[in-house]
């Protein structure tokens, strides 16, 4: 996972969009998704990520695993937003 992080931060940094696929893949554990997806959260937007960050070829089990990060991560903007 974070390969694969540190080869979507540059794309992103420089505001450019990057797919990510899961072609062939039915599951990926949750620590991929936290190291590759997830910390983005530490250093851009929920606006930024949802309309850079493109995820393909997907399955139901890894989209809902997505979808559970980032509410999670919503969640804890909108804490530290409070603060």
């Amino acid at each position: 996972g974070q390969i694969i992080f540190e080869l979507i931060k540059p794309r992103m940094d420089l505001g450019e969009q990057v797919a990510l696929s899961f072609d062939g893949l039915k599951a990926v554990p949750s620590s991929f998704l936290n190291a590759a997806v997830l910390q983005l959260f530490d250093l851009f937007s929920l606006e930024d990520i949802r309309s850079q960050l493109r995820i393909e070829n997907s399955t139901d089990y890894i989209n809902d695993m997505i979808r559970r990060g980032f509410a999670t991560a919503e969640q804890r903007d909108a804490s530290k937003a409070k603060l």
